[in-house]
């Protein structure tokens, strides 16, 4: 018959040796990268070559993860870096690094498992409390979006959920008790954010309206949680392109 375990445990050592626990996401890595001046008061503002002193020239990294549609996520995952300061030196790049990439660029729409890492810089914000800045850390990188949401589903070891059924969508009606204002669902104003973030990152790119829009669809196509609610030609996808090609 086994003994039973007799040790004690002082809930002083489990305090003083306790850690925050690391949550951790899945998703799709949009990212971009231009160079920019950073000025007071005023913040980054794009770096102009035939004005602008090259010692003041600095690199923007702005990295957002879109998060598979398993999630249920109803934030977005956004980080908008300075490539020479330790956010990206010291944590995100490394850690991309070590999961093989040899330039940033490789980065783009590589789907991954990521988690915040503190960078060590704090500040107190205007509510007096004391704010901790965190930077992505990439934990794993995935071969595509299958491998992505089957690593999600078995990091606890649970099986994947069945699909809900969408039922067919109807015409437009007249809010109701059954049939609330669209306007104000939470997920269609996430999945929006989402949509810019895309439409945004296709029109650095590409400036050509007709062949922007192409792309523009393709990539909402293959994002559920945002096909649900949008396609290209949706008056406020235009509007996002239209806002992007000025």
């Amino acid at each position: 018959m086994a003994t039973p375990d007799t040790t004690v445990i002082d809930p002083f050592d489990t305090a003083t040796e306790a850690k925050a626990p690391s949550a951790e996401y899945y998703g799709e890595i949009i990212v971009d990268a231009w160079h920019c001046v950073l000025e007071k008061g005023t913040g980054k503002r794009p770096f102009d070559p035939g004005a602008d002193d090259p010692s003041k020239r600095r690199t923007a990294i702005d990295i957002v993860i879109l998060p598979v549609a398993e999630a249920n996520l109803s934030f977005t995952l956004e980080r908008k870096l300075i490539a020479e300061t330790k956010a990206w030196t010291g944590i995100t790049w490394p850690s991309l690094q070590k999961l093989g990439l040899a330039n940033a660029r490789e980065a783009k729409n590589k789907f991954c498992k990521v988690r915040l890492a503190p960078t060590g810089r704090t500040w107190i914000g205007t509510d007096g409390e004391k704010k901790e800045e965190t930077a992505f850390d990439f934990m794993e990188l995935f071969t595509n979006e299958a491998a992505c949401i089957a690593s999600y589903h078995g990091r606890n070891g649970a099986a994947p959920q069945a699909a809900p059924v969408n039922p067919a969508p109807s015409s437009p009606s007249a809010p109701t008790a059954a049939n609330p204002d669209p306007d104000a669902d939470p997920n269609k104003k996430t999945a929006l954010t989402f949509a810019k973030a895309i439409v945004t990152n296709l029109a650095r790119a590409e400036k050509d309206l007709v062949i922007l829009q192409t792309k523009i669809s393709e990539k909402i196509a293959t994002m559920p949680m945002v096909n649900k609610y949008y396609t290209a030609e949706s008056p406020e996808i235009m509007q996002l392109i239209a806002e992007a090609l000025v």
